[in-house]
């Protein structure tokens, strides 16, 4: 390994108070499918119209986060025993969620998600969507925006219980941190 790729390594794991490994992910990602397969509603197909009403939930939430719609949509759309992954932090039921969100909307001057589309296949429902974070601390201010996918599961009330993202954190975070964002496609670029 480089000392620039063990820099970084060292830089990213200072960062965040998490320190989530890939294994780590994967296990409660694995988990959280294991917890849920029961819990799930078992076919979107049956019910279009509540398939539709749970994701107009989610795209309400997720059109911009603030304080404000954090603490006034977390508990509608999530369910209290929820399991919450995006990569960068896994979060496990409603309270936990919010907390996460709240802490994600005060550091941050805006954060905006649009859901481009989705699909259902029985259980499983899978969105694709962009992200907007405008920070001071990143890009210098600018808007970023990524892209990624995330597989949901829903109670038959329509409740989010599973929620992971798959989603490039380098590209849509970490590459816009002044002093780290042009280490990450050197790296990129040698390994």
């Amino acid at each position: 390994m480089s000392l620039l790729a063990f820099g970084l390594i060292l830089t990213l794991t200072a960062c965040g108070g998490n320190r989530l490994t890939q294994a780590d992910l994967h296990r409660a990602y694995q988990e959280a499918l294991t917890a849920t397969e029961s819990r799930a509603r078992s076919d979107w197909a049956t019910e279009p119209d509540a398939l539709s009403a749970a994701m107009n939930r989610l795209r309400e939430y997720y059109r911009k986060i603030t304080t404000d719609s954090v603490q006034r949509l977390t508990r509608q759309v999530y369910a209290e025993d929820a399991f919450m992954c995006d990569t960068l932090h896994i979060a496990r039921g409603a309270a936990e969620i919010e907390a996460y969100f709240l802490k994600s909307a005060e550091r941050a001057e805006s954060i905006a998600v649009s859901i481009l589309d989705y699909t259902a296949t029985g259980r499983e429902v899978y969105t694709r969507w962009t992200m907007t974070i405008t920070a001071k601390k990143l890009a210098g201010g600018r808007p970023v925006t990524t892209f990624g996918m995330s597989h949901f599961r829903l109670n038959p009330e329509g409740r989010v219980i599973l929620h992971q993202d798959f989603w490039d954190a380098s590209a849509g975070l970490f590459e816009q941190v002044p002093g780290l964002g042009g280490i990450i496609p050197r790296i990129r670029g040698g390994m």
